[in-house]
């Protein structure tokens, strides 16, 4: 018995003279690095339901529903008597079965600020700690060829949280970093990046509920033989467009054909093929802003909102599997919206942020 109070007592004073005696807080320390480690994962702890019997909010982000549900079976999950025999250490190391694998190495610095916290009381928040409002990383955006061998420092990304006080606090080593392309650029837990392939992704930081991104841009070799056509863009998506591909050394093509053209815009717009009819008609047409004209008037047709609203259910997941004769109101609402010339910031705010109707069941 005595070597086990040893070894708490031991891990308290290594708690008061470590990393500048701060104290080990459960929202900006204990609750982050349980995500970092996946256990607040929708594939784990974090799933609706939770994973053996214990459940974590997913992605981090209720931290007080967390502490609630690690508190219970306290003596099995915490042991503040011996801190090592906690399940909360002795699972995910895999000293016990863990059907989610071994997450966390015996003697590492995620391993001891967890023993420290369940050694000093497993304890919440004093309830004078500052909360986390927002991420920012640090550089915001970082250009790096696939086969640069650009050192380690100049391409780590470096997480600040921004705390309700104004202060920011460098939360790096508690963040979890993920790629929206890892095919392209990933980000190890230190916040390194590197570079598989050229393209453009982003790097998400996951910390206290809150994420901030960085985007990763990897050019293509350059080609001193090809040059750009001359264009001059007037909309504001071609001309983010043709700034991204110039920092990726990416040639646009030149414009098309009128033929080719027409066959585009078409599919795209209503998702059909013009008639021969208005082939004919198009190509002989000799008057200026022809393609334009076509454009507006494609978009008045009743086919852009129907075919588009498939399409926006096809990219929100909306499937008659899950939602039975609802994917029909769900395809009416999108079809509704486009006729009526939504913006797509309000479509998509009513996409994430809808209600159940009539009181029902989301």
């Amino acid at each position: 018995m005595w070597q086990r109070w040893f070894i708490a007592l031991g891990i308290v004073w290594l708690a008061a003279a470590g990393a500048g005696a701060q104290e080990i807080s459960f929202s900006r320390h204990v609750s982050p690095l349980l995500y970092q480690l996946s256990c607040s994962a929708g594939q784990c702890h974090g799933s609706f339901s939770g994973k053996g019997g214990f459940r974590l909010s997913l992605f981090a982000g209720s931290p007080e529903m967390d502490y609630q549900n690690v508190r219970t079976g306290f003596d099995r999950r915490l042991s503040a008597q011996d801190p090592e025999k906690s399940l909360l250490l002795l699972k995910p190391t895999g000293q016990v079965e863990h059907m989610g694998g071994v997450r966390l190495r015996k003697g590492s610095w995620q391993y001891d600020v967890l023993a420290k916290w369940i050694a000093s009381g497993a304890r919440y928040d004093t309830g004078k700690e500052a909360k986390v409002v927002s991420l920012r990383i640090e550089p915001a955006s970082v250009i790096i060829t696939a086969t640069a061998k650009t050192p380690s420092e100049a391409r780590r990304l470096k997480v600040f949280a921004r705390l309700s006080t104004g202060v920011e606090d460098d939360v790096t080593k508690f963040a979890r970093f993920e790629s929206l392309d890892p095919s392209t650029a990933n980000a190890d837990a230190d916040g390194i990046v590197a570079v598989k392939l050229p393209g453009d992704t982003a790097i998400l930081a996951h910390y206290a509920g809150q994420v901030g991104f960085a985007t990763i841009l990897a050019p293509y070799a350059a080609n001193p033989n090809v040059k750009a056509p001359a264009e001059t863009p007037t909309d504001i998506v071609d001309k983010l467009l043709l700034s991204r591909m110039a920092k990726l050394n990416i040639v646009p093509s030149p414009v098309c054909d009128d033929l080719t053209f027409l066959r585009r815009v078409y599919l795209d717009v209503i998702g059909q093929l013009p008639t021969p009819d208005e082939v004919r008609s198009f190509l002989s047409d000799p008057a200026p802003g022809k393609r334009t004209r076509v454009i507006d008037r494609l978009l008045a047709h009743p086919l852009h909102a129907a075919t588009w609203a498939g399409r926006m259910c096809d990219m929100t997941g909306a499937d008659d599997r899950f939602l039975g004769d609802g994917v029909y109101q769900f395809h009416d609402w999108f079809r509704n919206k486009l006729e009526a010339n939504w913006p797509w910031d309000k479509i998509a705010y009513g996409v994430i942020c809808a209600t159940a109707a009539d009181d029902r069941e989301p």
